[in-house]
């Protein structure tokens, strides 16, 4: 068992806090033992917008610790703050009324505060910890159970008596967009409402879509792979496709393709639907290759800063190569590289 006050703060991965309606954890340098997380996202039968924020507090014996989180959105602000390790952790949840078109921001402050209160006792002492990071910190343990660090052992009269001090603080933001209908009896308001039903974190808006392209050496119908006459093609996209097809001629296998369309092609391929597929937001394509082929579009693929999924993830199938440039996206799931290995 360890009870070292300075178990580092995680960061919230890109692949995962990233995400648009799920925040990202910023200004990380500095928290001892805090981890904060805020989300936000709307209910699309009543346009309510619900953001949450919630800290967490890391540790053993965090019995003189006071942890906040501060949630503010759209002008309204929720607050609270819990003593430790009582509550572990403490969260609040904002509720208001959104609007189709408008785009709601959640920010949340955590922070964590040691309130230097002498909670001694018969069974009780201080204990300084200068060994870990070079800090100092103090921790409250009960003798009568072992431990087994070298601390050393203060009288009460050397107990910490200054005020409050902070040990961590950090903050985040999550970002929810709430689309606009694009018009009765238009096609895109379907395809966009199946990003709703399939709970994928993006919901693109109606200008995000297209019916031709233009400056391809594909055709239009060749990168629609969705079950609709529209199909978002990033203009990013495009020029990284012509680049790789004048280095190594390809067959494309599929493209863009909407929830429902990407839904089938998982199931068809083994696996499961993944809401931040690129497929979905029009930044990937799936060629055609074979086990003799296959490494010759990953390294062109890199070459283009591409990332390329490895055959494992595909069942260690070398049938197609997946192809995506989700790092250049400024819209939708957001990413700062490719995942590992990819």
């Amino acid at each position: 068992m360890t009870n070292n006050l300075y178990i580092l703060a995680c960061l919230v991965i890109a692949s995962i806090s990233a995400l648009p309606t799920h925040a990202q954890e910023f200004d990380d340098q500095g928290e001892v033992g805090i981890y904060g997380y805020t989300s936000i996202d709307f209910d699309p039968s009543t346009n309510v917008v619900t953001a949450y924020s919630e800290t967490d507090v890391y540790g053993e014996a965090l019995y003189f610790y006071l942890a906040s989180v501060v949630l503010t959105s759209n002008g309204v602000t929720s607050q609270q703050t819990a003593q430790v390790p009582s509550d572990s952790s403490v969260s609040t949840t904002l509720d208001y009324q959104g609007s189709t078109g408008n785009t709601y921001t959640a920010t949340g402050q955590h922070e964590v505060v040691m309130t230097s209160k002498w909670l001694g006792g018969a069974d009780s002492e201080y204990y300084k910890d200068d060994d870990a990071f070079g800090f100092i910190a103090w921790q409250f343990y009960d003798i009568s159970n072992p431990w087994e660090f070298p601390f050393t052992t203060l009288e009460s009269a050397e107990a910490p008596e200054l005020g409050p001090t902070t040990l961590g603080e950090t903050y985040d933001t999550a970002q929810t967009s709430i689309p606009a209908s694009c018009g009765t009896g238009d096609q895109r308001n379907t395809i966009i409402q199946e990003y709703v039903t399939y709970n994928t974190v993006y919901y693109p808006q109606c200008a995000e879509f297209a019916q031709s392209v233009t400056g391809s050496a594909f055709t239009f119908q060749q990168l629609n792979s969705g079950n609709y006459s529209w199909a978002i093609l990033r203009s990013y996209f495009i020029p990284k496709l012509n680049s790789l097809e004048s280095s190594a001629p390809f067959t494309v296998r599929s493209a863009y393709r909407n929830p429902a369309a990407e839904s089938v092609a998982a199931t068809n391929n083994n696996g499961r639907f993944v809401p931040g597929s690129r497929h979905m937001y029009g930044d990937a394509v799936d060629i055609v290759t074979t086990q003799s082929t296959w490494s010759t579009y990953q390294t062109y693929g890199h070459q283009l800063g591409a990332c390329v999924e490895p055959t494992s993830v595909q069942g260690g199938s070398y049938t197609h190569a997946h192809l995506d440039w989700r790092d250049l996206a400024t819209v939708g799931p957001t990413y700062t590289g490719c995942p590992k290995n990819w």
